[in-house]
C-alpha cells in the first residue's frame, strides 16, 4: 500500500487513478488503517432487528425536527438522511472529492490512516454484472433499501455503487456518493478486489502537516458540516495574528 505524505502525493494519486480506471474515482478516508469497509449498521455486533428498529424510529421522530423530510415511500432518501446525521445504516459514505476524503483520513493524529480509491463502475460489474451506476430508485438499488425496513433480510455479500439523491446540504458540500451493502462482508475482502479498489497509507507522522495544508485550502470541518457547532469549533482553533504584536 503506497504512502501519501504530502498533497503533491495526493495529486499524483488522483491523476494516476483517473488514468488507471478510465473514469473519475470515488474516495473514502479512514483515520485508522485498521477500520474495514463495512457500513455502520453491520458493525459492533448489530443485527437486522437493530437496523430495522433504528430506521423506523428515525422516520417517526424526524419530521418534528426537520422540514422537509423525504416522502414515506422514499426509502433511499430516508437512509441517506440517516447516514448524514450519523445513524448507522447499510450505506457506506464515499465522495467524489479527494480533498474531502483526505480530511477524514487525517482527522485523528495518533494512528496511520487509509485513503481508499474506488472505481464504482467496476465494482458494479464485478459484484452485479453491470458496469453502470444506478440511481437510488433503480431496480437493484430498491432491493437493498427495502431490506433495511423489512421484517427479514438476506445477506449475500453484495454491494452496489449508486448516485444518491441529495437529501441534505451536507451531501452537496461533501460530494457524497454511496455504496449500499446487504451484509457485513468488508468490501476489501471481495474476490477480484484489485479490479475496483486501491488503498493508500497515510502515515500518522504526516497527518498534522496534511491537515494544516487542507485547512489553508478551505477544507475544514465548518465548511463540510455547515452548522454553528462546527463553525464555533473551527473559529476557536484559528490562530489570529495580533497586529499590535
Amino acid at each position: 500500500m503506497p504512502d501519501i505524505v504530502t498533497l503533491v502525493d495526493l495529486l499524483r494519486v488522483v491523476a494516476d487513478g483517473a488514468k488507471r480506471f478510465g473514469t473519475a474515482p470515488w474516495w473514502r478516508g479512514h483515520a485508522n488503517a485498521s477500520w474495514k469497509l463495512v457500513p455502520g449498521t453491520f458493525r459492533d455486533g448489530r443485527t437486522h432487528h437493530t437496523e430495522r428498529n433504528m430506521a423506523a424510529r428515525f422516520v417517526a421522530k424526524a419530521p418534528a425536527r426537520r422540514s422537509p423530510c423525504p416522502a414515506d415511500s422514499d426509502l433511499a432518501g430516508w437512509l441517506a438522511l440517516m447516514q448524514h446525521y450519523r445513524l448507522p445504516t447499510r450505506l457506506l459514505d464515499w465522495t467524489e472529492l479527494p480533498l474531502v476524503a483526505m480530511f477524514f483520513a487525517v482527522s485523528e493524529l495518533p494512528n496511520d490512516g487509509t485513503l481508499w480509491m474506488l472505481n464504482p463502475y467496476a465494482l458494479n460489474k464485478v459484484l452485479l454484472g453491470q458496469p453502470v451506476l444506478q440511481g437510488a430508485n433503480g431496480p437493484q438499488a430498491r432491493r437493498f433499501f427495502k431490506q433495511a425496513f423489512a421484517s427479514e433480510a438476506v445477506s449475500e455479500g453484495q454491494a452496489l455503487a449508486l448516485t444518491p439523491s441529495e437529501a441534505d446540504l451536507r451531501m452537496l458540500l461533501q460530494g457524497s456518493a454511496f455504496t449500499v451493502h446487504d451484509g457485513p462482508v468488508a468490501l476489501e475482502t471481495h474476490p477480484n478486489v484489485s479490479d475496483f479498489l486501491v488503498g493508500f497509507r497515510v502515515p500518522s507522522s504526516a497527518k498534522k502537516g496534511l491537515s494544516q495544508h487542507l485547512n489553508l485550502l478551505g477544507v475544514r470541518r465548518s465548511n463540510l458540516f455547515p452548522d454553528l457547532d462546527n463553525l464555533a469549533v473551527d473559529i476557536a482553533g484559528f490562530n489570529f495574528a495580533d497586529p499590535s504584536a
